[in-house]
């Protein structure tokens, strides 16, 4: 398992690469390639492949410091401005379709990565020209999750701490969710400054949330 994830990595950039799991667990009691058997015992490869495979936001400054991926984070991040719909919102999940990708998955916790990336590119590299990029879509999409607030001033939208550590409790969809948009806030008041809105900043400054969030 460990050769071909990083066999694929090491080609990640060719014209036509990638992985998928078909078999991740057994639909009968028998000895095979999955990682989870049919009684649900998870293999030895289990944890390495989830180690190996989480989520690209969350290991973002891995991939930078490491591995130079900017060009990889670049193009995915572009991938999501163009599947943004008009009134703010962005897909779980990319590539998506029309049908499965909007709505049921989503939620700051998972849409971050509009954020994320041209902060984290321009931590590592001094280069914000892809925060201008996207500044006019992060501007959109906190428009659109304002709509989701609450009377309190709380966010709970989406999955949230949907993989929680084994044995731990996960945490309120309202509290990570909160957290996320407030820092959402804090990064376009950035941008806003830099590229010359400060009304724009002093909005999101301003957004009220609820005692105890921040």
């Amino acid at each position: 398992m460990k050769f071909f994830i990083e066999h694929c990595r090491s080609r990640k950039f060719a014209e036509k690469t990638g992985m998928t799991w078909w078999n991740i667990r057994d639909g009968w009691p028998v000895i095979s390639d999955s990682v989870v058997d049919y009684y649900g015992r998870r293999k030895l490869a289990y944890d390495y492949i989830k180690r190996a495979q989480q989520d690209a936001q969350l290991a973002m400054e891995t991939g930078l410091w490491n591995f130079d991926a900017k060009a990889g984070y670049v193009h995915f991040l572009r991938m999501m401005l163009d599947a943004q719909k008009p009134d703010g919102r962005v897909p779980c999940i990319l590539p998506c379709t029309e049908k499965f990708g909007y709505g049921w998955g989503s939620g700051p916790a998972w849409d971050a990565a509009l954020f994320e990336i041209p902060w984290q590119v321009y931590r590592f590299y001094g280069d914000d020209a892809l925060a201008r990029e996207a500044y006019g879509a992060m501007k959109r999409y906190l428009a659109f999750i304002d709509g989701k607030a609450r009377e309190d001033g709380l966010v709970e939208y989406g999955l949230g701490d949907w993989c929680a550590p084994e044995g731990a409790a996960k945490a309120p969809t309202r509290l990570t969710d909160s957290a996320y948009v407030y820092e959402f806030n804090r990064r376009t008041a950035f941008w806003a400054e830099r590229f010359g809105e400060p009304a724009v900043a002093a909005a999101c400054r301003e957004r009220r949330y609820a005692e105890g969030v921040v």
